[in-house]
């Protein structure tokens, strides 16, 4: 993870979905984000937290990782 990027980020404890910022809602996930713009990108195009706007942002993500992880396997 970029260090200096999640110091950078803003202090508040709030549990906002729509706003990475220390103490926020992304807290627990921060240790095993590696690319904090890529977070602040999704983040920002997030339409809504209902299962139809949020699952595939995040599933579509994860795939996109886990077929980086295939292609290292093979």
């Amino acid at each position: 993870m970029n260090d200096s990027s999640l110091e950078n980020l803003p202090f508040a404890p709030s549990e906002d979905p729509f706003v990475v910022e220390h103490g926020g809602f992304y807290r627990r996930w921060f240790s095993m984000i590696e690319d904090m713009e890529e977070l602040k990108s999704a983040v920002a195009s997030l339409k809504g937290t209902t299962d139809d706007l949020w699952v595939p942002l995040w599933r579509g993500i994860g795939a996109r990782y886990e077929g980086q992880a295939e292609e290292l396997a093979d």
